[in-house]
């Protein structure tokens, strides 16, 4: 999917272009260059665009709270907060006191 630099220096290329074939030898010499110089432009933002570092996606499934996730597997919190400390129910930590759940690994973990 082409971003809005790209399809910029697309039109600018199709500008020159355009330009270059009702042009005498000399205009054309000129706007040939210029028609050069984005292509080149083009090619370093295409290179830059694609070495970004992406984000990660989102979970799959909201993230849960304790009470939450909870009342969704008929548990009290203290007993899926005793599943966790055991190990036996994964959990995401958001900071130092935090924790969540992804209720389809929970399910999953519980299944087993």
């Amino acid at each position: 999917m082409l971003n809005e630099g790209t399809l910029r220096l697309l039109a600018d290329a199709e500008e020159a272009a355009a330009a270059i074939m009702g042009a005498g030898p000399t205009v054309a010499a000129e706007i040939g260059a210029k028609l050069a110089a984005i292509l080149s432009a083009l090619a370093r933002h295409q290179h830059a665009a694609a070495s970004r570092p992406t984000l990660p996606a989102p979970p799959a499934s909201p993230l849960l709270t304790a009470k939450q996730a909870a009342e969704a597997l008929g548990l009290k919190p203290a007993r899926l907060y005793e599943l966790t400390r055991s190990g036996r129910v994964p959990a995401e930590r958001i900071g130092l006191r935090q924790v969540r759940y992804d209720l389809t690994k929970v399910r999953d973990a519980l299944a087993r």
